[in-house]
């Protein structure tokens, strides 16, 4: 079988997988929280599109991941106008350094083992993540690196896109606080 194919079916698949996930993710959160939800939701649907690009070029182009930051800035506009910036602020913060930092931490160990574009697309994640609960960073990092981990074993991969599984472990975590009916760190 021909390289190629091989990998433009992994690339599907796992960009199946990741397009599903933050569809999931999306829609429990709107139901759960609304449309409040449905925008801190959207970047892990933004974040899919970057998935795929990463499953099939191994890149993460910058556009995407700022693309997937601007539902986050639009709830902290909604957070300023209730005057409650401060609070959704260090929310978005602590989620980003809470999904992110162990990977940079990695990124500078070993730039060869993870690439930045993962690591700016994760703080992305993390951000949105952080308006609801911050400790779900843990959970999208967990969920993030076992879920790729174990389909490079099952595949015998020794390299993979890492953003389908960023995207995956950010849906699920956001699904884990809907499902747990968590409040919004703010206000």
């Amino acid at each position: 079988m021909n390289t190629r194919t091989k990998t433009d079916r992994a690339a599907l698949v796992v960009t199946s997988g990741s397009a599903a996930a933050s569809a999931a993710a999306v829609a429990q959160s709107f139901a759960t929280w609304g449309i409040g939800g449905a925008l801190v939701a959207s970047p892990v649907a933004i974040a899919a599109c970057a998935g795929a690009i990463d499953a099939r070029v191994r890149r993460i182009p910058d556009g995407w991941v700022v693309g997937t930051l601007a539902p986050t800035a639009v709830m902290l506009a909604i957070a300023a106008s209730d005057r409650e910036l401060a609070q959704a602020a260090a929310a978005v913060a602590a989620g980003a350094v809470v999904f992110a930092l162990p990977m940079l931490f990695v990124h500078l160990w070993s730039p060869a083992a993870l690439g930045f574009g993962d690591v700016k697309l994760a703080a992305a994640l993390g951000a949105a993540i952080g308006l609801v609960e911050p400790r779900l960073g843990l959970i999208a990092l967990c969920v993030a690196s076992g879920l790729t981990a174990a389909v490079g074993v099952a595949g015998r991969r020794r390299s993979l896109p890492l953003a389908p599984g960023l995207v995956v472990g950010a849906a699920v975590a956001l699904v884990a606080g809907a499902l747990t009916e968590m409040e919004f760190t703010w206000p």
